[in-house]
């Protein structure tokens, strides 16, 4: 038996309808009311915040008070900083879940070209030889000459 949320899913489409159901803030898989502790913000118009705690959305970042949440935009951010292990490691494995999509979706392209990335790689060295040898025909020869003596 599945459990999450303090809820029991029996069937996995139980608990997928439950995901999508709860699925507000992109790039936090889908975990309800999950915040950061931030310890510095920067603003692009050089205010701060100090340890706040924030929750990541689609637009930018919501700052969570004790009665009110406010959502600030990603070009309204200068900068964010985490001391706090659990949001670092959080950060850490979401930055390195963004890279591997990126580099899924890099390898789907290629494989839409019927390229694999070994065939790329021989392509790109047969160019740079070929540039290399374009280069060293075009040079001229000086047989130690100086020309300006």
């Amino acid at each position: 038996m599945l459990h999450f949320g303090g809820s029991k899913k029996t069937t996995y489409e139980g608990l997928v309808q439950h995901l999508c159901s709860i699925a507000m803030f992109k790039g936090t898989n889908h975990v309800e009311g999950f915040m950061l502790r931030a310890e510095r913000i920067v603003f692009t118009n050089g205010e701060e915040l100090t340890e706040c705690d924030i929750i990541l959305t689609e637009e930018g970042v919501g700052i969570v008070k004790d009665d009110h949440f406010t959502l600030i935009y990603h070009h309204s951010i200068q900068s964010l900083q985490f001391a706090d292990k659990v949001a670092i490691n959080f950060m850490r494995a979401r930055a390195l879940s963004h890279y591997l999509a990126d580099v899924n979706e890099v390898q789907d392209t290629l494989e839409d070209f019927d390229y694999a990335v070994k065939e790329l790689q021989e392509h790109l060295n047969l160019q740079i030889q070929q540039v290399e040898a374009e280069s060293q025909e075009e040079a001229p020869e000086d047989n130690g000459k100086n020309p300006y003596a």
